[in-house]
């Protein structure tokens, strides 16, 4: 019984801990809201790299149909839309 209250525990328990990497992300991921938020261009620009590129999945019957993958967008077409939105 003890185990069985301890198993149900445990995850509780480990979920707050974030690691050095995972506060990265995060730090990285709110900071890319809040550049698009504010409309910074060159803020949102300067948080992606050379290899950045944005994935387009196409839903089949409301599943995703991976054989249907697509590069969506990589760091010029955001220079682009960010330069010249219309």
């Amino acid at each position: 019984m003890v185990f069985c209250m301890a198993m149900c525990i445990m995850p509780y328990l480990s979920h707050g801990q974030e690691t050095a990497d995972t506060q990265a992300i995060r730090a990285l991921m709110t900071a890319d809201q809040v550049a698009w938020k504010s409309g910074d261009a060159e803020g949102v620009l300067s948080l992606m790299d050379e290899h950045y590129c944005v994935f387009s999945i196409p839903k089949v019957n409301g599943q995703l149909d991976f054989h249907g993958v697509e590069v969506g967008a990589i760091p010029d077409d955001f220079k682009k839309y960010l330069g010249d939105p219309a």
